[in-house]
Formats: C-alpha cells, sequence, structure tokens
C-alpha cells in the first residue's frame, strides 16, 4: 500500500519579544553646544507656543522652555520639549509619538492642570539615553 499523508501539527514557536523604551531627560536637550545634531524636525529658536498650539505664560523658544526653573506649567513646558525631541529623534525609541507629546500638552494647558503631564512626560525622559 502507499503511504498516506498525514496533517500532523507542527508546534508554533512562541517569542517574547520586550520593547525597551528609552528618552533623554531636559539636561540632554538643553546642552545644545554639544547636542544641537540630535535636534530633528525642530530649532532650538522654534516659539513654545506656535510649536504646542498653546498660550504659555513665558511666550518663548523651545530652547527658553528647556530652560525653565520651577514647577507647574514652567515644569510640564520643559519636558514637554523633551519629551516632543525624543519622539521625533530616529535614534530615540521613545514610547510617545510627537502627536501624543503635543495633544498631552495642549490638554494640560487647556485644563490648567499640569502636574499629570509633567509627571507622564518625566518617566519617559528619564529612561536610557541611547546618546551620549
Amino acid at each position: 500500500p502507499a503511504p498516506t499523508a498525514t496533517n500532523t501539527p507542527v508546534p508554533t514557536p512562541i517569542v517574547n519579544v520586550e520593547i525597551v523604551y528609552e528618552g533623554c531627560d531636559t539636561g540632554f536637550w538643553k546642552k545644545t553646544d554639544k547636542h544641537l545634531v540630535y535636534w530633528i524636525g525642530y530649532s532650538p529658536t522654534a516659539s513654545f507656543d506656535a510649536t504646542f498650539g498653546v498660550q504659555s505664560s513665558f511666550g518663548g523658544t523651545l530652547l527658553d522652555a528647556l530652560e525653565l526653573k520651577g514647577g507647574g506649567e514652567k515644569a510640564t513646558a520643559r519636558e514637554a520639549v523633551a519629551a516632543l525631541l525624543n519622539a521625533t529623534s530616529p535614534l530615540v525609541n521613545s514610547e510617545l509619538s510627537a502627536g501624543q507629546v503635543i495633544s498631552i500638552t495642549q490638554s494640560a494647558y487647556a485644563a490648567d492642570d499640569f502636574k499629570p503631564a509633567e509627571q507622564a512626560f518625566k518617566d519617559n525622559n528619564k529612561l536610557s539615553c541611547p546618546m551620549k
């Protein structure tokens, strides 16, 4: 008799892939003398308000925002710029997209509640920075 074909199931291997997100902090991004080359899509002299579509109390540039001292709106602005630069850098595997960073920032300004956005950005920005 001729052999007959049998459908023997072949086990599918399970592959666990761990996604590692990265982020560089505000201190990294404000060192434009060394790190300006990593600013992709945005200029340090770009308007914070125009970039994020908000009306800030300080009305400065993206670099001005990175250099702000203090909490509340200022801390959120500082962290938002770093999060935006992380999101647009091809060298950083950011968990947040540029659109998400802008949307979160706009929501914080609309609600006049900055702490949740600041913390979300800070958590993202303090991950391992792939650049030195």
